[in-house]
């Protein structure tokens, strides 16, 4: 396990690191699934080529923060090379604390330096708030998904 970019360790002083997709399915069930008797987890897209996962893990190891990015083209007009955020997640024992900014954080560096120009995902419309501090804007209509009130939000990434 590699850990990336110090820049981007959260005021807890726990670095990000990159994980595998099987890591963040706990937090993924824990956190976005709970509302639901049985949930998948494991996302096709989290196996295709390019797709990553990174996360913070405390000093024990236990996950705290997870997010997975693939590349998907964006809903709407936007045709420019994209990546899908997905199973964003921090355990709400943590939530407050900077780990999903860290995670956001070294993600958007990462996908700069490989060219990417959008970062998109079908957000939470009570989480809208946190996306627009990480300079994600709404877009289109709200949307049920699995229950829960979503919108779609972009984040350009061309400087």
């Amino acid at each position: 396990m590699v850990t990336r970019g110090t820049d981007h360790t959260p005021a807890s002083g726990h670095a990000v690191v990159e994980l595998t997709a099987a890591e963040t399915h706990d937090l993924r069930r824990r956190v976005l699934r709970n509302h639901l008797p049985t949930a998948e987890v494991d996302y096709p897209d989290d196996h295709r080529p390019g797709s990553f996962h990174l996360g913070v893990r405390d000093d024990g190891g236990a996950v705290l923060a997870v997010a997975s990015f693939s590349r998907e083209a964006a809903p709407g007009d936007h045709e420019v090379l994209s990546v899908r955020l997905r199973g964003m997640a921090v355990d709400p024992a943590h939530q407050g604390e900077g780990l999903g900014r860290a995670v956001l954080d070294e993600a958007m560096a990462r996908l700069r330096a490989e060219g990417i120009e959008l970062c998109w995902a079908n957000a939470r419309t009570r989480s809208l708030g946190f996306y627009r501090a990480q300079g994600f804007q709404p877009e289109g209509d709200e949307f049920d998904s699995l229950g829960i009130p979503h919108r779609v939000v972009v984040r350009p990434l061309r400087p």
